[in-house]
């Protein structure tokens, strides 16, 4: 990868401090997209299928430095995010994009656009396509989910490594900023701890949460509710608890992983809650990747996400799961360039969408994404 060092040896003003340096890196991607799920408001299933083209470049702009003492410290952002790394709503001085961070014998601490505890030790399925594909590969962590996609909020996550063993701890509050509005009741925090074993690699991680993110209807939608300051379809104002555990290892050139995570969510009769009765909701999913020695990349995943039947309003009840898939593949050019294309389905019942809506999207791609 090249980088563009836009300046070295920067003496900082005070004494004691090491040189700091800031670098510029960056990403594009070109190609084309079709989504038969796209929004349409004149149409009777309220979806449309078409074509879109898939272009877009961002610049990352990372700046490192170092005390005499051996503290690191630094911070990264994506030009896309500069309004929001340096302030957050209200102009508050709470940055919701990008991340800072601090690091020595003692470990890393990390501030921004954060995973949570459990997601950094458990992890997600591989990744497809030239544009990710919605994706459909990740799992659904709310602790994650709380500091750019639901609300706008940083989070603060700690990570220490040892050895073959990995250990982390996350925090997400619910407040916008410093403004003193509390969106919702709750707070996030969460554990998790990774260990490898020669060619096995393990996971596994606990997160409690005040509100709950509907996986089927958050993944279907793949919509950020962070400008709405009210509880939305995707959201709902109850206390939730998870746990999850991974596995994986390569054999033969091809990776493999297995995740499991389990929520409970504890039943509410306030404004918003998903339910009055108590709440349990299962997620599974398997993935594999394999990259040979001619460039060539192949990658696929499947999903399942399970949740208890729910009551209607109208007393029947609809069953809130789906079943995604998604298989992929690339081709590296050198320097930098992958010819990438893949294609994913979701398909289900969401509990949450017009009371009890079948789910059927595709959507798939094709193009290149670059690396500067």
């Amino acid at each position: 990868m090249k980088q563009l060092l836009l300046a070295t040896s920067a003496l900082v003003a005070f004494a004691g401090a090491a040189a700091a340096e800031v670098t510029v890196t960056g990403d594009a991607r070109i190609g084309l997209r079709y989504d038969d799920g796209l929004a349409c408001s004149t149409c009777a299933d309220g979806t449309r299928s078409g074509w879109n083209t898939v272009s877009r470049a961002r610049a990352i702009f990372t700046m490192t430095g170092e005390t005499d003492s051996g503290l690191s410290f630094g911070a990264n952002f994506r030009a896309d995010q500069a309004s929001r790394a340096v302030g957050g709503n209200g102009g508050s001085s709470s940055g919701t994009r990008g991340t800072v961070w601090i690091s020595g014998t003692y470990g890393k601490l990390s501030a921004g656009d954060i995973d949570s505890g459990l997601e950094s030790a458990v992890g997600d399925l591989p990744e497809i396509g030239v544009s990710s594909l919605n994706y459909y590969n990740e799992m659904q962590y709310t602790g994650s989910d709380l500091d750019t996609e639901v609300y706008d909020e940083a989070g603060l996550l700690y990570e220490y490594k040892f050895g073959d063993a990995s250990i982390y701890a996350s925090f997400m509050d619910q407040y916008v900023g410093y403004s003193g509005e509390k969106r919702l009741t709750g707070n996030s925090w969460s554990l998790g701890a990774g260990y490898n074993l020669g060619n096995y690699t393990f996971g596994i991680g606990y997160e409690k949460a005040g509100i709950f993110v509907d996986p089927v209807s958050y993944t279907y939608l793949n919509e950020s509710l962070s400008d709405d300051a009210t509880v939305g379809v995707n959201v709902f104002d109850n206390d939730n608890r998870t746990w999850g555990i991974s596995g994986g290892t390569s054999v033969a050139g091809i990776t493999f992983k297995a995740i499991y995570l389990s929520t409970k969510v504890d039943g509410s009769n306030s404004i918003g809650s998903i339910s009055s009765d108590d709440y349990d909701f299962r997620q599974y999913g398997i993935g594999a990747e394999y990259k040979m020695a001619n460039g060539v990349q192949l990658a696929g995943y499947w999903r399942k996400l399970d949740g208890d039947s729910v009551l209607l309003a109208n007393g029947l009840r609809s069953d809130n799961d789906a079943n995604i898939y998604g298989i992929g593949a690339g081709y590296d050019l050198g320097g930098g360039a992958v010819v990438k294309g893949g294609i994913a389905h979701i398909e289900g019942t969401s509990a949450f969408l017009g009371g009890g809506r079948d789910i059927d999207r595709t959507i798939a791609d094709f193009g290149l994404q670059l690396k500067f």
